[in-house]
């Protein structure tokens, strides 16, 4: 089991086992929090392997179990692999406020979706940053609670918001949904 706590830390659990501790912990509170203290002069974050906030929100590629994707209050979004308990990847300029939800795709599982307070949807290739596209949700609706992929269909995802209102989109034309229930 994976799971994301209000320290910048994800914690892996054996069930299989009486253990009352994690068997191993991604992210280091103690650089999180020289970090935020300034201690940490002139690092960025992208240069941290943690996160610096809550860790709010994961997805397990499904295809490739051991990549992990993770959203924090910190606006960031980190890959991490799970063989070698490491960030792989961060993406800190796609959000300005905290990122609420991650979504691997489920017919191409190198393209995340991801979703903050900030009303702003992303969709990109893993591998190559300069794939992002970014859309804004509308003002009239809330801050998003979750994402999730159209099973079959590569293009297709759906967000449901903090208002109740769920939206459709298509990756190809991601300016307005494709509906709005």
């Amino acid at each position: 089991m994976i799971v994301g706590t209000f320290l910048p830390e994800i914690e892996i659990w054996n069930l299989d086992t009486e253990a009352c501790e994690p068997i191993a912990i991604l992210g280091n509170i103690e650089e999180s929090t020289n970090y935020n203290e300034g201690k940490l002069k002139g690092k960025s974050l992208e240069s941290l392997n943690t996160h610096v906030e809550a860790v709010m929100c994961m997805s397990l590629n499904p295809v490739q179990k051991e990549y992990l994707a993770s959203g924090s209050e910190d606006k960031t979004v980190r890959i991490w692999d799970l063989d070698e308990l490491q960030c792989k990847a961060v993406f800190s300029k796609i959000h300005t406020d905290k990122v609420q939800a991650v979504k691997w795709n489920q017919v191409n599982d190198k393209v995340l979706l991801t979703a903050g307070y900030d009303r702003i949807v992303n969709v990109f290739d893993v591998r190559n940053k300069d794939s992002l596209i970014k859309t804004k949700i509308p003002k009239a609706v809330k801050d998003v609670e979750s994402v999730y992929w159209h099973p079959n269909l590569e293009h297709n995802f759906g967000i449901s918001t903090e208002s109740g209102c769920v939206l459709g989109y298509d990756t190809r034309k991601l300016s307005e949904p494709i509906f709005l229930i």
